[in-house]
């Protein structure tokens, strides 16, 4: 509610004064551009929101759209505006304070550590990481399916295993 009017009174004075639906209709249309909504917010809903009646919460498509726009007003660049604090660990200082992170975090599979990759198709953290976790599963996968490993005869141009006893290659 307060950042509702706050908004309104920055863009069209008193709240109070005359053409409040017009304008919340004009408004509704703005905020739902910036959060890429089809239908305006209707201007009887933000009234309701605006004037405190009871059940009007503002949605939190709503909220988005206000922070969006009471950003641009500051000067804040859109994506600050949507983005949301959470901890990060950087490495080197390459992440400053305040960077939004455009990246999804990623579960390496072969430490278990959540990072972002830096390119789509980044499975492990580290190289180093991805080469353990490839020479572990390679250690602890049998090589051949059947209990007895198959005998290669080169030179006969055979090959012995349990299953088939003399199969030409």
């Amino acid at each position: 509610m307060t950042m509702l009017k706050d908004l309104y009174t920055e863009i069209y004075g008193p709240i109070d004064g005359p053409g409040r639906l017009k304008n919340l209709d004009e408004l509704g249309s703005r905020l739902a551009a910036l959060v890429s909504k089809e239908k305006p917010f209707a201007a009887r809903y933000l009234n309701g929101v605006l004037l405190g009646h009871k059940g009007m919460a503002p949605s939190a498509e709503l909220q988005q759209a206000m922070a969006i726009m009471a950003g641009q007003m500051d000067g804040q660049h859109p994506l600050q505006a949507v983005a949301s604090p959470v901890g990060v660990l950087g490495i080197n200082g390459n992440i400053r304070p305040g960077s939004v992170v455009l990246g999804k975090s990623v579960l390496c599979p072969g430490c278990n550590l959540w990072f972002v990759p830096r390119v789509p198709w980044q499975k492990y953290c580290t190289t180093d990481c991805g080469r353990q976790y490839r020479a572990r599963v390679v250690q602890n996968q049998p090589l051949c399916t059947s209990s007895a490993p198959a005998k290669i005869d080169l030179k006969a141009k055979k090959v012995q295993s349990p299953q088939n006893d003399n199969k030409e290659l």
